[in-house]
């Protein structure tokens, strides 16, 4: 949406932001934006006219890979907006904030090593606020996240606060505790386990921080529709970890 906005004031002089605002969850990708803006009467043909132009833009660069996108406009009654210099300096701010996948992991192809995403966002009496959720394996990286972050946002005279942050879990290429429990996966099932990573949260990496040097692995049951009213559990896989669990702790004595 900071994107068409930007372009929008670049196409059509005058126009001036009222209201934007998108998202339910700070952990979660917007799937849905709104913004209220004025624009002078003379110049309404040619908004919408460049909204219909980005439409078709949008659905050309995301065809196959988010086909719904869309852009639709309808008229409002708007009793305030910033002025144009506000809009300006507001969407100056926002147009160059990183956003997305920002780094790929050398162990796992294909696997997301770094990202972040704008989750809640709104206009406020005092302004607008908004929230970054920042991931990665590699601590240092969402350091430089938050780095950038609060570069661009401070130069504008705006505000960062960091209100929580939790540890990353960087994949370890030695790890004694992993071949042992691949060996006592090939035991108690005859088939080869296959070592896979994920882009979320994890305790180990909590666990890790507490305890330098710390060895850890993730395993657990065959999981459905999970963060979801309909998760569940596979039960008889439940079963076979139990007794890889009772394997692995016989073979760490």
């Amino acid at each position: 949406m900071v994107r068409v906005l930007y372009s929008a004031m670049e196409r059509v002089p005058g126009l001036r932001l009222a209201d934007i605002r998108g998202g339910r969850f700070e952990n979660v990708i917007c799937p849905r934006n709104d913004a209220l803006v004025t624009v002078p009467a003379d110049r309404a043909a040619d908004f919408e006219s460049f909204l219909a132009e980005f439409d078709a833009i949008l659905k050309n660069e995301y065809a196959g890979c988010d086909d719904g996108v869309s852009l639709a406009c309808s008229k409002e009654v708007v009793p305030a907006a910033l002025s144009a210099a506000a809009t300006s300096s507001l969407l100056h701010v926002l147009l160059p904030l990183p956003q997305g996948v920002q780094a790929m992991s050398a162990d796992f192809p294909g696997l997301v090593q770094t990202s972040l995403n704008l989750g809640v966002m709104g206009m406020q009496a005092d302004g607008l606020h908004f929230t970054v959720s920042i991931r990665s394996s590699i601590a240092t990286q969402k350091a430089m996240l938050l780095q950038r972050i609060r570069a661009i946002v401070e130069y504008a005279g705006g505000t960062v606060t960091e209100r929580s942050s939790y540890p990353g879990w960087q994949y370890n290429r030695t790890s004694p505790l992993r071949e042992l429990a691949l060996a006592a996966y090939k035991d108690v099932t005859g088939k080869d386990g296959v070592i896979a990573a994920t882009h979320g949260g994890l305790e180990c990496g909590l666990f890790i921080e507490k305890l330098p040097g710390l060895d850890a692995i993730s395993m657990g049951p065959e999981l459905h529709d999970v963060h979801s009213a309909r998760e569940r559990l596979s039960i008889p896989s439940t079963a076979r970890v139990y007794q890889l669990v009772r394997e692995i702790l016989k073979r760490s004595k």
